[in-house]
Protein backbone atom coordinates (compact mmCIF):
# COMPACT_ATOMS: atom_id res chain seq x y z
CA UNK A 1 0.00 0.00 0.00
CA UNK A 2 1.45 3.52 -0.79
CA UNK A 3 1.39 5.61 2.04
CA UNK A 4 3.67 8.75 3.25
CA UNK A 5 5.29 5.69 5.35
CA UNK A 6 7.14 4.97 2.13
CA UNK A 7 8.95 8.04 2.53
CA UNK A 8 10.53 6.63 5.29
CA UNK A 9 11.15 3.32 3.18
CA UNK A 10 13.19 4.72 0.70
CA UNK A 11 14.07 0.99 -0.70
CA UNK A 12 10.84 0.72 -2.24
CA UNK A 13 10.91 3.59 -4.15
CA UNK A 14 14.18 2.64 -6.58
CA UNK A 15 13.74 1.12 -9.83
CA UNK A 16 12.79 -2.56 -9.90
CA UNK A 17 11.59 -2.22 -6.14
CA UNK A 18 8.21 -4.44 -5.45
CA UNK A 19 5.56 -1.67 -4.70
CA UNK A 20 3.23 -2.16 -7.71
CA UNK A 21 2.98 -6.12 -6.35
CA UNK A 22 1.61 -4.54 -2.87
CA UNK A 23 -0.27 -2.07 -4.55
CA UNK A 24 -4.11 -2.04 -4.84
CA UNK A 25 -5.82 -2.43 -7.83
CA UNK A 26 -6.12 0.90 -9.29
CA UNK A 27 -9.32 3.28 -8.87
CA UNK A 28 -9.54 4.93 -12.19
CA UNK A 29 -11.81 3.60 -14.53
CA UNK A 30 -11.49 3.06 -18.09
CA UNK A 31 -11.88 6.00 -20.76
CA UNK A 32 -14.73 4.23 -22.97
CA UNK A 33 -16.40 7.01 -23.78
CA UNK A 34 -15.60 8.06 -27.90
CA UNK A 35 -15.06 11.96 -26.85
CA UNK A 36 -11.70 9.78 -25.09
CA UNK A 37 -10.49 9.60 -28.27
CA UNK A 38 -9.71 13.55 -28.20
CA UNK A 39 -8.27 13.83 -24.93
CA UNK A 40 -5.29 13.49 -24.02
CA UNK A 41 -3.62 11.39 -21.12
CA UNK A 42 -0.79 8.65 -20.95
CA UNK A 43 -1.88 5.48 -21.87
CA UNK A 44 -0.51 3.99 -18.17
CA UNK A 45 -2.20 6.34 -16.28
CA UNK A 46 -4.47 3.25 -15.14
CA UNK A 47 -1.71 1.58 -14.01
CA UNK A 48 -0.10 3.72 -10.94
CA UNK A 49 0.89 2.76 -8.30
CA UNK A 50 -2.28 4.13 -5.63
CA UNK A 51 -3.98 3.79 -2.48
CA UNK A 52 -6.42 6.23 -1.02
CA UNK A 53 -4.49 9.32 -0.28
CA UNK A 54 -1.39 9.11 -2.93
CA UNK A 55 -0.25 7.98 -6.20
CA UNK A 56 3.14 7.46 -7.80
CA UNK A 57 3.07 9.27 -11.04
CA UNK A 58 6.52 9.15 -13.11
CA UNK A 59 7.59 12.55 -14.41
CA UNK A 60 6.55 11.70 -18.17
CA UNK A 61 2.83 10.43 -16.82
CA UNK A 62 3.01 14.34 -15.24
CA UNK A 63 3.89 15.90 -17.83
CA UNK A 64 1.41 13.69 -19.88
CA UNK A 65 -1.00 15.05 -18.01
CA UNK A 66 -3.41 18.40 -18.82
CA UNK A 67 -3.31 20.82 -16.16
CA UNK A 68 -6.49 22.34 -14.64
CA UNK A 69 -5.73 23.93 -11.31
CA UNK A 70 -8.58 26.59 -11.55
CA UNK A 71 -11.26 24.82 -13.30
CA UNK A 72 -12.52 21.38 -14.44
CA UNK A 73 -12.43 19.67 -17.90
CA UNK A 74 -15.46 20.30 -20.01
CA UNK A 75 -16.74 16.56 -21.31
CA UNK A 76 -17.51 15.04 -18.42
CA UNK A 77 -16.34 11.20 -18.34
CA UNK A 78 -15.59 8.14 -16.43
CA UNK A 79 -11.47 8.04 -16.59
CA UNK A 80 -10.53 11.33 -17.73
CA UNK A 81 -7.75 12.65 -15.45
CA UNK A 82 -6.02 15.90 -15.80
CA UNK A 83 -3.31 17.59 -12.84
CA UNK A 84 -4.20 20.03 -10.47
CA UNK A 85 -1.31 22.29 -8.98
CA UNK A 86 -2.13 22.94 -5.80
CA UNK A 87 1.51 24.57 -4.62
CA UNK A 88 3.18 22.66 -2.73
CA UNK A 89 0.87 19.34 -3.73
CA UNK A 90 0.25 18.30 -7.46
CA UNK A 91 -3.10 16.35 -7.39
CA UNK A 92 -4.14 13.47 -10.17
CA UNK A 93 -7.85 13.99 -10.58
CA UNK A 94 -10.27 11.83 -13.09
CA UNK A 95 -13.97 11.61 -13.66
CA UNK A 96 -15.97 8.37 -12.00
CA UNK A 97 -18.85 6.71 -12.19
CA UNK A 98 -21.52 7.74 -9.27
CA UNK A 99 -24.68 5.84 -7.58
CA UNK A 100 -27.33 8.62 -8.99
CA UNK A 101 -27.72 8.55 -13.08
CA UNK A 102 -26.78 11.28 -14.41
CA UNK A 103 -23.93 12.46 -12.18
CA UNK A 104 -20.32 11.75 -12.53
CA UNK A 105 -18.02 11.71 -9.25
CA UNK A 106 -14.21 13.86 -9.28
CA UNK A 107 -11.67 11.55 -7.29
CA UNK A 108 -8.29 12.64 -6.69
CA UNK A 109 -5.03 11.62 -5.12
CA UNK A 110 -1.90 13.60 -4.13
CA UNK A 111 1.26 12.95 -6.68
CA UNK A 112 4.42 11.43 -5.10
CA UNK A 113 6.49 11.44 -8.00
CA UNK A 114 9.93 9.18 -7.98
CA UNK A 115 12.01 12.29 -8.21
CA UNK A 116 10.12 13.47 -5.30
CA UNK A 117 11.29 10.28 -3.81
CA UNK A 118 15.00 10.13 -4.74
CA UNK A 119 15.50 13.71 -3.33
CA UNK A 120 14.22 12.95 -0.26
CA UNK A 121 16.48 9.28 -0.12
CA UNK A 122 19.60 11.81 -0.95
CA UNK A 123 18.69 14.27 1.85
CA UNK A 124 18.23 11.60 4.65
CA UNK A 125 21.88 10.12 3.51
Amino acid sequence: MITASLMSQPGRWLPGAALAATAPTNDIPPMTDPLGLHWRQPADIRSAPMDDEFVRLTSRQVAGLLEYSSSYPSGTYDGKCWLRDGGAVQWLCWYGPHDEPGKISIEYRAVLTEEAALHELGRRI
